[in-house]
C-alpha cells in the first residue's frame, strides 16, 4: 500500500507540473473544448500508466503523450484545416499562403512559437530526431515568413490601389 500512495504523490505531482501546459496545447489544437478535454484526460492517463518513466522534469514527454493523443482522436489532415483556419481567422488569402507549410513544418513552428517549447527540446515533444526538428522548424519558419510577407504585399497593393482610385476622382 505505502507504494501505491508514493505513486499517487508522484503523478498528483505530474499533473500539477503538466497541466496547464497540457491544457493549453490541447485548447489550442482541438475545435471544442470537450475534445480538448479528451486529449488532456488521455495524455494523463497514459502518463499514469507509463509514470516509471517520467523524466524528472516531465513537461515535454507530456506534451508529446498529448500530442499522440491528438493524434488518436483526431486525423493528421483535419488537425492540420483546423489549425490552418484558426490562424487565418477568416482571410483566405492569409489560408493559402498557410496551406505552404506542411503538417509536420507547422507542427514544429507552433509547438515552438505558440506552446513555449524551446528548440532545443523540440525533438522530444514531436517524436523525431533533433537534425529532424532543426529542418521541420527553420523550414516551416521560412515558408511562414514568406507567407507573411506575400500576405502583407498584397494587402499593401490593395491599399495603394485604393488610395490611387481615391485619388483619380
Amino acid at each position: 500500500m505505502p507504494e501505491l500512495a508514493a505513486r499517487q504523490a508522484a503523478f498528483a505531482r505530474l499533473v500539477d507540473l503538466t497541466l496547464p501546459a497540457v491544457l493549453a496545447f490541447a485548447v489550442r489544437r482541438c475545435p471544442n473544448a470537450a475534445l480538448a478535454e479528451r486529449v488532456t484526460e488521455a495524455a494523463l492517463a497514459r502518463a499514469w500508466i507509463d509514470l516509471d518513466e517520467a523524466p524528472a522534469d516531465p513537461t515535454l514527454w507530456v506534451l508529446g503523450l498529448a500530442r499522440e493523443s491528438l493524434a488518436e482522436h483526431l486525423s493528421v489532415a483535419d488537425q492540420r484545416a483546423w489549425l490552418l483556419e484558426l490562424l487565418a481567422d477568416g482571410d483566405p488569402t492569409l489560408r493559402a499562403e498557410l496551406q505552404e507549410l506542411s503538417a509536420i513544418e507547422l507542427e514544429a513552428v507552433l509547438l515552438v512559437e505558440w506552446d513555449g517549447v524551446r528548440s532545443t527540446d523540440l525533438a522530444t515533444v514531436a517524436g523525431c530526431s533533433r537534425s529532424a526538428a532543426r529542418v521541420r522548424l527553420h523550414r516551416g519558419r521560412g515558408k511562414l515568413d514568406e507567407a507573411l510577407g506575400r500576405t502583407e504585399a498584397s494587402e499593401g497593393a490593395a491599399v495603394s490601389d485604393a488610395g490611387r482610385v481615391e485619388d483619380a476622382r
